[in-house]
């Protein structure tokens, strides 16, 4: 949810309108959410939207409602924005679209003050402020959560599994790219690619794995 702050505008003078508070919205915070591709499927973009009933107050014998709560614009999530993300290629994609929009991740993290901010959230930051959160804290709460994730691989293939999130809390979620990841340290230590894959019981399975990760980076 979006509020613009400021007040409303009549006519000036010389019977010209001043800009409103939806004028403002308009021209500054939408562009913004279109750029976070808020206007475009699964989402969709809403202005003025009312979202809860007015409270009924009852004082003594007589009862009276509030005004009820309302948006300037309501970005709404269809049902696998989380899944888009945490799909490699549909993020990529993503991340694509909004670089060519004009929209950097750095210079978003370096106005927020949050270096290290996972870049799902700082575009839900941007789109409508919602609270930002950081890599490590999206890994902490995985490995602490869904410790069964982890418990149905073998040892070294679960070391394997958590080096990769150790790497994406560092560096993001370019480190789940495969087979490139694997390559680098610590990772390697492991064995190169195909000796890997055999930690896992196979390529499919390593893959599905890694895939598994991601979604449930991004599940809440």
């Amino acid at each position: 949810m979006i509020k613009v702050s400021g007040r409303r505008f009549g006519p000036g003078r010389h019977g010209v309108r001043m800009p409103n508070e939806a004028d403002t919205g308009r021209q500054y915070v939408v562009p913004k959410l279109q750029a976070a591709g808020w206007d475009t499927e699964p989402h969709r973009l809403n202005e003025q939207v009312t979202f809860t009933d007015g409270r009924i107050v009852v004082t003594g014998s007589r009862t009276r409602c509030r005004p009820a709560n309302r948006a300037d614009h309501l970005p709404c999530d269809g049902p696998d924005v989380r899944q888009a993300w945490a799909d490699a290629q549909r993020r990529s994609d993503i991340i694509g679209k909004v670089a060519e929009r004009g929209i950097d991740f750095d210079e978003l993290a370096g106005a927020a003050n949050q270096a290290d901010a996972d870049q799902f959230n700082l575009l839900c930051h941007v789109a409508f402020n919602a609270p930002l959160r950081t890599r490590r804290e999206r890994a902490q709460r995985l490995r602490t959560e869904r410790k069964d994730f982890f418990d149905q691989y073998g040892p070294e293939a679960r070391a394997v599994l958590s080096e990769l999130l150790d790497k994406y809390t560092e560096h993001g979620t370019a480190q789940f790219v495969i087979p490139d990841a694997l390559e680098l340290p610590p990772i390697n230590r492991h064995g190169n690619v195909i000796e890997i894959a055999r930690r896992f019981g196979g390529e499919a399975t390593l893959v599905e794995a890694v895939s598994e990760l991601q979604r449930l980076l991004y599940a809440a």
